[in-house]
């Protein structure tokens, strides 16, 4: 049986990344991708963690535990270990 493709020859990928570039938001969870792209959580947290060479798995959780995801050109690795320090201090110290 074959898979159900996302209608893109790139496999939404192109349309991922663009959303994840949305100037509006410095991290996205594959679920507000999916809203603005019109695909499946699941496919967008697929091709979002086969491109580790552009994308960014942040170390901070969303307050329900979903997973969030920068461009790396707009999150360096030592921005997203500050942005965690200042998650667990507000935790912390409210």
């Amino acid at each position: 049986m074959a898979k159900k493709s996302s209608g893109a020859p790139d496999g939404g990928r192109t349309k991922i990344l663009q959303a994840l570039n949305n100037p509006k938001w410095r991290y996205r969870t594959a679920t507000g991708i999916a809203k603005e792209t019109h695909l499946e959580p699941k496919k967008v947290d697929e091709v979002l963690r086969k491109n580790p060479d552009v994308v960014r798995v942040s170390m901070v959780k969303t307050a329900s535990g979903e997973t969030l995801f920068a461009l790396k050109k707009k999150v360096s690795a030592v921005g997203d270990v500050w942005t965690a320090v200042r998650a667990i201090n507000k935790v912390r110290h409210g």
